[in-house]
């Protein structure tokens, strides 16, 4: 063990550079050396009592330690600054032994760079020199091969001139050995150039190796194109490959282009299929639904669709055999091919198709286009995606040609209005029409005065309401046009049943032509409509858009629901409201059923029409204004029907109210306590009766808006009623009772603020029948404290005992508590 005063080896070795503390922090070094020190002192001594021990402990070796940790440190600073100068020294030597290989490399660098542009100068003098040469030696060697193929060209010309023929050309161009086929149509073509420079009629032997010479290239090209002819029909594709080659190389294939596509069996043979063996002329039930507006399914001809895929197959085909034949040229074969088949296969076909389903109706015509259409896009989608993957077509320009045919095939129908478009719009019309044909004439009489429309543009401003402004400017001559086809229609139809002309006399109101699911088959074609523009015409299908909705909302809000709330009207005027008995309101009908048809015409345009327009929001913003038009005007003639009704059951009530007699609430009598009076006995029973049609014929916000009107109405006819007519005591109990009879009634109804005012009723009716000391107070309570006073005290006067003066002192005692 070493002096206590001496530090142990383990410690000193943690005090040099090279294991300072050996990553032990400076408090962790202290305790470990302290815990060591005191450890030694432990030892040394004994001491095992843990009380004693820091007791017994010697301080001066823990202080000798320590100094001689602080010499150890003393040296370790002194050794490190050294070693730090040294370095330091050393790095101001490097850093500037550095700069001088830096300047001297520099140096070296632009000797370099002064020795490259010495030497690319060099080299550019020389290629100057050099380059002329080559360029000489190369136009020598073309000079020298044109020269031997001039001599062998002129030694050819030479043995037609001298022979008539050319032995030697002949063994090339019918050796079977392809590349000798090809020299000879090589040689051959020049032959045919060289001899038209020579033809001169002063020679005339020139003139006859001239005829000589064509004769032989015919007939190598006839010969060739022959092969080429036999080899397709054997599948040949290899031979098919080399002819093709030999005769791109004699004139750039011109000719057997022109053999492929013009006398392709394709062409020639008879059709299995004739167009007058379609469905359109043999199946009638095809035709029917062809011609069946309510038939919404794209339909078409199993035999027409196998004879255009049928086409589109052979198109395939051949596209693979000219890929592998024609190489280079197999674009061009292909946009000539393709061409062919549209014209003189597809188009004669549709042209055809299309003339035939006009001659049936405009919507066969216009289904068919679609039809057609449809599966000619879809054939051409397909074959583009495989010409695609062929390599003849990796710039893309034989689906290009393929796509620009296939347009070509529809765009003189699909961009010309009158071909197109035109009967689009002519077609939906005629069948929205059609439609609301058979209850238009049902009611012709009804409908055609219009008298319900007249009403309303006396008592609505059309141009000061931004909503119908718009239909008086828009619609206004579609709407006219309508009707005088309507109007035609109906009379020779009556005339034709009624050659007297007697006036057909007004129907009883009936809906069975007026019902919900006229209105879907409707909004069904017009969607039909729709997405037929938005797939033949997309570019211009929004503009289009506009054009079907505004004539979907004349057909069906114009033409049917307007038609029917004339009718309502109609109906509304001829009800006889001094008739005794119940009043007929079975007219609301139409109301309701006209409600529920403007809100599915509302969810037709909000979830099919404004999607489609929702890159276009000019023209959804047309739609939207257009639309709310048509509502807002459906919406005023319902209010203004419910209004005129509510106007006549209000004359009916007066007319009832008017039977009452001036004694009937006079009575001394108590037998008169246990029944109404007869006035209200009627009434109740008309209000009864108004309740449970107005109920069954009309819904939600229409029967509460009626049934809020009419109430109102005879509310305030009652007030005013029950004011002139003199009350006993008695007869105060007979107004109670039937009032409390008329209360009852209305509040069937379930209309919160009739019930409340109706329970005013009653509470003014006890002011006929309270005593007089509490009449003041029973004015200040419940509802009549709110009403107005002048009323209070008009129903008090009526009391039959006002004017006695029992009834005065009383009153006025009441008065002044």
């Amino acid at each position: 063990m070493n002096a206590i005063y001496e530090l142990d080896v383990k410690w000193k070795t943690l005090l040099t550079s090279e294991n300072f503390l050996s990553g032990l922090t400076v408090n962790e070094f202290v305790t470990e050396l302290s815990k060591d020190q005191a450890l030694k002192q432990i030892t040394s001594t004994g001491i095992n009592t843990p009380g004693s021990q820091l007791k017994q402990l010697d301080a001066k070796p823990f202080i000798r330690t320590f100094e001689s940790v602080l010499k150890e440190l003393r040296r370790l600073q002194k050794e490190t600054a050294s070693k730090s100068g040294q370095l330091t020294q050393q790095v101001s030597q490097m850093e500037l032994s550095h700069a001088k290989s830096i300047i001297h490399s520099h140096d070296q660098l632009k000797g370099i760079v002064q020795n490259y542009d010495q030497l690319d100068f060099k080299l550019s003098a020389v290629t100057q020199v050099v380059s002329p040469l080559g360029t000489k030696l190369e136009k020598s060697i073309k000079k020298k091969n044109a020269y031997i193929k001039s001599v062998e060209l002129v030694s050819y010309y030479a043995s037609f001139l001298e022979n008539g023929e050319c032995p030697e050309l002949n063994k090339l161009t019918s050796s079977s050995d392809k590349r000798e086929v090809g020299q000879g149509a090589v040689i051959l073509k020049s032959l045919l150039i060289l001899t038209k420079k020579l033809d001169t009629k002063s020679v005339s032997k020139t003139q006859e190796v001239t005829r000589v010479i064509e004769q032989q290239a015919t007939a190598f090209e006839d010969r060739i194109l022959e092969g080429f002819n036999e080899a397709y029909r054997e599948s040949d594709y290899t031979r098919l490959h080399e002819l093709a080659w030999i005769l791109d190389i004699f004139n750039n294939g011109v000719n057997i282009i022109k053999n492929f596509t013009d006398k392709h069996q394709f062409f020639d043979e008879s059709e299995n299929f004739k167009p007058k063996e379609s469905a359109l002329f043999t199946n009638d039930l095809f035709k029917s639904e062809l011609m069946n507006p309510d038939s919404h399914v794209l339909r078409y001809d199993q035999k027409v669709l196998d004879y255009i895929q049928s086409v589109f197959a052979v198109i395939k085909a051949e596209s693979e055999i000219v890929a592998n034949v024609f190489e280079s040229k197999a674009s061009n074969v292909m946009h000539l091919f393709i061409k062919k088949v549209f014209e003189e296969k597809l188009r004669p076909l549709v042209v055809f198709l299309l003339n035939s389903s006009l001659s049936l109706s405009s919507l066969a015509y216009i289904r068919s286009l679609h039809t057609y259409f449809s599966i000619i896009n879809s054939s051409v989608k397909q074959l583009s995606e495989f010409l695609s993957s062929l390599k003849m077509d990796s710039d893309g320009k034989v689906s290009a040609c393929l796509e620009k045919c296939w347009k070509n095939l529809f765009d003189d129908i699909l961009f010309d209005r009158s071909k197109y478009f035109e009967i689009e719009k002519r077609t939906l019309e005629s069948v929205l029409v059609q439609k609301a044909s058979n209850f238009n004439m049902m009611f012709s009489g009804e409908i055609r005065p219009r008298n319900l429309a007249n009403k309303l543009n006396e008592v609505t401003d059309f141009k000061s309401s931004p909503e119908l402004k718009i239909l008086t400017s828009r619609s206004g001559g579609r709407f006219s046009q309508l009707n005088l086809f309507l109007k035609n229609k109906f009379e020779k139809r009556f005339e034709h049943e009624n050659p007297s002309n007697v006036s057909i006399p007004s129907m009883s109101p009936n809906t069975d032509h007026f019902t919900l699911s006229y209105i879907d088959l409707m909004i069904k074609c017009s969607v039909e409509s729709l997405a037929r523009v938005a797939e033949l015409v997309p570019a211009i299908a929004d503009e289009f858009t506009y054009e079907l909705v505004e004539i979907s909302l004349i057909g069906v809000i114009d033409s049917y629901i307007e038609s029917a709330l004339e009718v309502a009207y109609s109906q509304l005027n001829l009800v006889d409201i001094y008739r005794e008995g119940n009043i007929k309101l079975d007219f609301l009908k139409f109301i309701s059923t006209a409600a529920e048809m403007v809100s599915l015409v509302s969810a037709y345009i909000k979830s099919i029409v404004l999607p489609l327009l929702q890159n276009s929001p000019s023209i959804r913003r047309k739609v939207i204004a257009l639309s709310n038009a048509y509502f807002k005007k459906c919406e005023l003639l319902m209010n203004l029907l419910i209004v005129e009704t509510s106007k006549i059951l209000n004359h009916r009530f007066t007319l009832i109210l008017a039977k009452q007699k001036k004694k009937d609430f006079l009575s001394k009598s108590q037998d008169f306590l246990d029944q109404d009076t007869e006035t209200t006995t009627e009434l109740v029973a008309v209000l009864g009766s108004v309740y449970n049609q107005s109920a069954l014929y009309l819904k939600n916000r229409n029967l509460r808006s009626f049934l809020a009107r009419i109430g109102h109405n005879l509310f305030d006819q009652l007030l005013n009623h029950y004011k002139k007519f003199q009350v006993s005591s008695t007869g105060g109990v007979i107004v109670t009772k039937d009032i409390i009879a008329i209360q009852t009634a209305v509040e069937e109804w379930n209309v919160g603020e009739l019930n409340e005012k109706f329970a005013t009723l009653r509470e003014l009716s006890n002011l006929f029948t309270v005593q007089p000391e509490l009449l003041t107070s029973l004015t200040k309570e419940g509802r009549l404290a709110s009403l107005d006073r002048a009323t209070i005290d008009e129903y008090i006067s009526k009391r039959e005992d006002y004017n006695q003066d029992g009834f005065i002192n009383k009153f006025r005692a009441s008065l002044r508590n």
